[in-house]
């Protein structure tokens, strides 16, 4: 056995000494330091979900932070996604993860850049396979789960220049789904309207989301893309369709009219006693959404938001939601309810959910 040394017990002694200090003022566990430091598994740079994927308060900061935080690390090399502490999912920030994630392969011109951990609970499994981000990522073989019954995978519109047959055809998947959904109730007027709003705010898209005017360099052709969600369950159905273009309110401040409406908006709110937190891109929305209907309009263009909105208040129980640069907005059919919002994180380009009750008409 080998004799201990006096630097033996003086190193033994200041152990002690820390041990016992460490004890009695133990250190805070760093959460953000954890969150900042750059894990990696199979030289892929780990970045953990939020434990709810949603656009909606309290959740909304930290789904955009992760999505900032997935374009950023993919800038630098491919990535896996921790989807471990996953609990929730809604359907419009799934749309926004898919078209994030395409949109990453498709400017690295890599479907292996992305990819994602198991673990997570089965509802929100399925919820990835029901709507494709397995198929998106590769990984739908080794994710054997069924998707929800009568769904539809989210569905990818290219622009026409660059594939015009796929682009008819995503087209029409969705609005036959759309139109088989509500005439499962008897709403055959529903398949008309759900017709209209699509195909209006796609119009609209292509009028302005990608416009070059709006961009310092112009968006390739192979990405000005949009996505489109639909999900019928039970008498509840969704639509919500996202682009990754100029928002909503970038574009129209290049209006002529789009001073005035936004004054003459500003003032009604002030009068309703409604707070909105910021002067800017929530009132921006509004007036896009009043336009086609408001003392401003003087052509026959622009209409699209307004007949989004139309399609909505022919409903009972509709909402629309909007989400585009800071702003959120949200007009619900009950009370004629209008909500509008600052949002803490700027929203790249711009989502539109629309929610209807399905009723049969006697």
């Amino acid at each position: 056995m080998k004799k201990r040394t006096e630097s033996d017990f003086l190193k033994q002694e200041i152990q002690s000494r820390r041990t016992l200090q460490n004890a009695k003022n133990p250190r805070k566990f760093n959460i953000y330091k954890l969150q900042n430091s750059r894990r990696k598994v199979l030289a892929r740079a780990v970045i953990s979900a939020p434990a709810s994927i949603s656009l909606f308060a309290p959740h909304y900061d930290s789904f955009a932070q992760f999505l900032k935080n997935l374009e950023r690390e993919t800038n630098k090399g491919k990535v896996l996604i921790d989807l471990q502490s996953v609990k929730t999912v809604k359907v419009s920030a799934l749309l926004a993860l898919y078209a994030n994630i395409e949109q990453i392969q498709r400017k690295h011109k890599s479907k292996n850049i992305i990819k994602t951990t198991g673990g997570c609970s089965k509802e929100v499994s399925i919820f990835f396979r029901t709507f494709g981000i397995w198929n998106l990522t590769g990984e739908s073989r080794i994710r054997p789960l069924r998707a929800f019954a009568d769904s539809l995978e989210i569905c990818t519109m290219p622009h026409e220049t660059v594939a015009p047959d796929d682009h008819r055809r995503q087209l029409r998947k969705i609005l036959t789904y759309a139109q088989a959904s509500v005439e499962k109730v008897g709403m055959h007027e529903g398949a008309l309207l759900a017709y209209n709003a699509i195909t209006e705010s796609i119009s609209n898209v292509w009028q302005h989301a990608y416009d070059d005017s709006f961009f310092e360099q112009p968006v390739p052709f192979e990405l000005r893309n949009w996505w489109i969600i639909v999900q019928h369950v039970g008498d509840q159905f969704f639509i919500a369709m996202y682009d990754m273009g100029a928002s909503i309110p970038t574009t129209i401040s290049t209006k002529p009219w789009a001073p005035a409406l936004i004054e003459t908006i500003s003032k009604l709110l002030d009068l309703t006693g409604m707070k909105v937190l910021s002067s800017g891109d929530a009132k921006s929305i509004k007036a896009a959404v009043d336009y086609g209907r408001s003392r401003f309009k003087k052509d026959n263009r622009g209409k699209g938001l307004t007949e989004a909105k139309d399609f909505v208040q022919k409903n009972p129980k509709g909402s629309m939601l909007i989400f585009s640069g800071l702003g959120h907005y949200e007009y619900k059919t009950e009370g004629d309810k209008e909500i509008l919002e600052t949002l803490g994180t700027l929203f790249k380009g711009t989502l539109i959910q629309w929610n209807l009750m399905l009723e049969k008409k006697e």
